[in-house]
């Protein structure tokens, strides 16, 4: 797992170098392209007064400008511009988020636990995940407003990216993933849950045991849940899950933000 964390890092910061230039790049793009289209105005509004003009010497210039204006179209070609440069930029920042996220995931080698947000971990974790859940249907949060707490927050990441991805694989192409966020027992509750295959009732006590799937052959390790167990076990929390054939599948994981608290008031104490 560590070196798993050591080449998410390694990628991660490959990728953010040439990134940084990039996105700078693109916005200086961006800022041109605003005067290009102040400037292409203004000629256009210069070439209709001067085909109006009597002048054969200002009117055949502007008849000129006019037909090539025409002929590659550059009203088209000053909206789509726009449009690719829009579209370039989003793609930029869908680019940066996977870094990020990356980075979070590399730190579930080093042990540290620090002050978590839980839900900027759920929203990380579903934009890695976005390739495999864009297919297969919705995904509805209910998030509420909850305490922070002491977490490694890439192995959190990887807990839940693993909980999305398996909810992928189960659902169809009318697939309908369900993230609920809440306060629970001095703590906090997550729930994921879909509309997928479901588990039989008989594999639900085997679920989190090492190298146990019940997807096809080559398809899954069986590692990921039992790494997700010991991932929230590590964080005394706990994870269960039920499951109905032919309806779905629910995860519930519980986290204590106790520490979070103390930590709070240690510091504020100092």
């Amino acid at each position: 797992m560590a070196t798993v964390g050591q080449l998410s890092a390694g990628i991660a910061h490959e990728i953010n170098n040439p990134m940084g230039f990039i996105k700078s790049n693109m916005k200086s793009l961006g800022e041109y392209l605003n005067d290009f289209i102040d400037y292409a105005a203004a000629s256009k509004a210069l070439t209709k007064a001067s085909l109006r003009s009597p002048d054969s010497n200002v009117n055949k210039p502007a008849q000129i400008v006019e037909k090539i204006w025409c002929d590659i179209d550059m009203n088209f070609l000053m909206q789509d511009t726009q449009n690719l440069l829009d579209e370039s930029q989003q793609g930029v920042k869908r680019i940066i988020d996977i870094v990020g996220g990356l980075k979070r995931f590399s730190r579930q080698s080093d042990n540290q636990k620090e002050a978590c947000k839980i839900h900027e971990i759920i929203d990380e974790a579903l934009r890695l995940a976005n390739n495999e859940l864009k297919f297969k249907g919705v995904v509805n949060k209910h998030i509420d407003d909850v305490p922070a707490i002491m977490a490694n927050s890439g192995e959190l990441l990887q807990v839940f990216l693993n909980l999305f991805v398996n909810a992928s694989h189960a659902m169809n192409e009318h697939g309908e993933l369900t993230i609920t966020l809440a306060e629970g027992s001095n703590g906090i509750t997550v729930k994921v849950a879909d509309n997928g295959c479901g588990i039989d009732e008989k594999d639900l006590k085997s679920i989190f045991n090492p190298f146990f799937t019940t997807k096809d052959v080559g398809v899954g390790t069986g590692l990921g849940l039992s790494i997700s167990y010991g991932i929230i076990e590590d964080h005394q929390g706990t994870i269960e899950v039920k499951s109905e054939l032919g309806k779905g599948t629910e995860f519930s994981i519980w986290l204590p933000y106790q520490d979070t608290r103390a930590a709070s008031l240690k510091e504020n104490a100092t």
